[in-house]
């Protein structure tokens, strides 16, 4: 009779050096899509889902999101952004402009192209 110890799928993030593997594999990714690119295939040589993977690296604190963008390829800025940056450049305290962020996002630019100049 011989005993066999079975490897679980939880057993691969249990070993120290699989996991600086995939820290490291992931660290040297310099661009989002080198970073989904690595993350992919580290899912695939670990036999893990995407997910999985995304999951353990953010556990490492290593892994970073898409910077989004809106349909224009801009980076997405909040409402919240746009009013501070409009108080400071008028030179009032932060909340001071707070009801502006019900304005939409076109007129806060225009705003804030406005008081710039």
């Amino acid at each position: 009779m011989t005993t066999e110890k079975t490897v679980t799928v939880a057993d691969v993030y249990e070993d120290e050096q699989v996991v600086a593997e995939m820290v490291a594999t992931y660290s040297e990714a310099e661009t989002d899509e080198a970073r989904a690119e690595v993350v992919k295939d580290l899912a695939e040589k670990l036999g893990k889902t995407v997910q999985s993977v995304r999951a353990k690296l953010v556990r490492e604190g290593v892994y970073k999101a898409k910077e989004r963008k809106t349909k224009t390829g801009e980076p997405v800025v909040s409402k919240e952004k746009l009013v501070q940056d409009i108080e400071k450049a008028m030179g009032l305290e932060v909340g001071d402009l707070e009801s502006l962020e019900k304005a939409t996002k076109r007129v806060l630019k225009l705003v804030l192209d406005a008081v710039r100049k």
